[in-house]
């Protein structure tokens, strides 16, 4: 898979009986991008993209988007091209992934970042899973795109990975 929606791999491994783990952070580095992550996700090797898993099968896929340095219309461009493609193409993508039970929601966190947020869910025989998928977009342009995937339902999953974002940094210009 390639291009802005390789990070939409389904990465669901289900495993019986087995809760969610501890919350202690854990920092996860990405070149420049930090994010302080829960503890519990064993790295998995998926050919270039960055995945982890947790024993309850909860999956993340986290896909950097940086860039060398721009001008600023230049960026200011690319933000909004960023944003038209969470108000439409994402929001496809998690249509046709599920049923979309939390919409599109845009914040501004204090790092200066803009997250745009959406969730879907499915029923199957083994019950429900969940797709959230956070986008986000620093000032000057640069992109992260985490989903987080597995069993559950979507909206208590949220109230677990959307604060997660709220320490979501970029440590360095492009």
């Amino acid at each position: 898979m390639g291009g802005p929606v390789k990070w939409m791999a389904v990465l669901i491994v289900l495993v019986a009986g087995v809760g969610p783990t501890a919350s202690r952070a854990e920092p996860w580095a990405f070149g420049a991008f930090k994010i302080d992550w829960p503890d519990g996700f064993v790295h998995q090797d998926a050919g270039g993209t960055d995945q982890f898993v947790r024993p309850d099968g909860v999956g993340v896929t986290v896909d950097v988007l940086g860039h060398g340095p721009m001008p600023k219309p230049k960026e200011q461009e690319a933000v909004q091209r960023w944003q038209s493609y969470a108000h439409n193409e994402l929001v496809g993508l998690a249509q046709r992934h599920g049923r979309i039970v939390i919409p599109l929601q845009d914040a501004h966190l204090a790092s200066g970042l803009e997250l745009l947020s959406l969730a879907d869910e499915q029923s199957s025989e083994g019950g429900k899973t969940f797709g959230l998928f956070f986008l986000l977009i620093s000032p000057d342009a640069r992109i992260v795109q985490i989903a987080v995937e597995g069993p559950g339902f979507a909206s208590e999953r949220m109230r677990e990975f959307r604060p997660i974002m709220d320490n979501a940094r970029w440590t360095a210009g492009p």
